[in-house]
């Protein structure tokens, strides 16, 4: 049988032998990033303070390289994609079918080309991945602690990229649409998953406030 987990290693050991072996330098977006992994701060003027953390948590163990910069970022979308084929085991017990989510997954040029390079893009898909697959789940489930781990994932990605704060009108449609369907919400459990994600947005609005709201401006 086709196994998706044994291809999602193999893509995520070519893409490391990858990053290992190449001669590309960093580009502009990954030496920025670098650049700010070296003076921590609450937040940058652009984006939150994810990146620069994973980038220093990744060179303080590897070193200052292109591949300890850039090794985050395939393994990143190593984690969105085996998200993905959780959540086709959700809805199906047909093997075959996570095998051809993770293909369409992994084929997805854009997605690509974030495995292979350090920027924002790959820890963020991963947040959204994980966090939609912990939706379903609680939506299909009533898991309580799901929420909890959805309120999380948001505040990670959120200081990652500020738009993954779309999910949360996509989680609150579904919710909706599947009202008669699906188990009743524990509210309680909810209202916790979204003070953390009110957690996610406090190193960001700490920094604007200190310097004149410039993330609004840019």
């Amino acid at each position: 049988p086709y196994s998706p987990i044994a291809l999602l290693f193999l893509v995520l050991a070519l893409t490391i032998i990858w990053q290992i072996f190449s001669p590309l330098t960093l580009v502009e977006d990954e030496a920025h990033y670098w650049e700010w992994s070296r003076h921590l701060d609450w937040s940058y003027y652009s984006k939150g303070p994810g990146i620069a953390l994973l980038i220093r948590a990744s060179t303080s163990v590897l070193g200052n390289s292109e591949f300890a910069i850039r090794i985050p970022a395939a393994i990143s979308i190593f984690l969105a994609a085996l998200a993905c084929t959780r959540m086709a085991r959700l809805l199906s017990s047909d093997n075959t079918l996570r095998f051809v989510t993770a293909v369409l997954f992994l084929g997805v040029p854009g997605f690509v080309f974030s495995s292979m390079l350090m920027t924002i893009d790959a820890p963020y898909l991963a947040c959204w991945g994980w966090a939609s697959y912990f939706s379903m789940r609680a939506l299909l489930r009533a898991r309580k602690t799901d929420w909890i781990l959805v309120g999380l994932l948001l505040a990670v990605g959120f200081i990652m990229k500020y738009t993954i704060l779309l999910l949360i009108p996509g989680i609150l449609f579904a919710a909706f649409v599947t009202r008669k369907q699906r188990p009743r919400l524990p509210r309680v459990s909810m209202i916790a998953g979204l003070a953390l994600v009110a957690l996610g947005l406090v190193p960001v609005l700490v920094w604007n406030a200190q310097h004149d709201w410039a993330t609004i401006r840019h």
